[in-house]
C-alpha cells in the first residue's frame, strides 16, 4: 500500500510513499487552498518554529497494522524515500527532543481516534524539495501504527 502526502502549491506532484506495513485505515482531509505551519525545528522557548506552506493541503492519519514495531521501525522506510525523491530534511526528531507534549499539541495533525498519539512514543519528520513540503508523524500503541 502506498500513501500520497503533499503540502504544495501543486498537488499533482505529490510524493507517494510505500508504507512498511498493511493499512487498516485511513482518514484524509484535503484543502484545495490552504496553509500549514510545517515544524522546522523543536518545541522550545514557548514556540514551535515553523514555516508556512500554502497551496494544496493533504493531511491523512493512516492506522498500519504493526504489533510491536517501534517508531523508528516506521519512520525508517519513509524517510529514505523522501530522501530518494529529492527532500531536503528539514527537521527530524523523537518525542523527548521533539518537546514531547508541546510540540505534539503546538503541530497540527488529524485527531484521535484516526490519528493515536503516544506522547512518549512518536517521531516527526519535515523535509522540503521546492515549493513542496512534507511532514510526517509517526507513533505506535501496542497493536498498531500510526503516520
Amino acid at each position: 500500500m502506498s500513501v500520497a502526502i503533499a503540502l504544495s502549491p501543486a498537488a499533482a506532484a505529490a510524493l507517494t510513499l510505500e508504507l512498511p506495513a498493511p493499512v487498516l485505515s485511513e482518514e484524509t482531509r484535503s484543502e484545495v487552498l490552504g496553509s500549514y505551519d510545517l515544524p522546522t525545528g523543536p518545541f522550545s522557548d514557548g514556540h514551535i518554529p515553523t514555516r508556512t506552506v500554502e497551496g494544496a493541503v493533504s493531511q491523512r492519519a493512516i492506522k498500519l497494522d504493526a504489533p510491536g514495531q517501534t517508531t523508528l521501525a516506521l519512520l525508517s522506510p519513509l524517510r529514505k524515500q523522501v530522501i530518494e525523491a529529492g527532500f531536503e530534511v528539514i527537521l527530524d526528531c523523537e518525542a523527548r527532543t521533539c518537546g514531547g507534549f508541546d510540540f505534539r499539541y503546538g503541530t497540527e495533525i488529524l485527531p484521535e481516534p484516526d490519528m493515536h498519539v503516544d506522547l512518549a512514543e512518536f517521531r516527526f519528520l519535515s523535509a522540503q524539495k521546492g515549493e513542496e513540503a512534507i511532514g510526517i508523524l509517526v507513533s505506535r500503541s501496542a497493536l498498531s501504527g500510526y503516520v
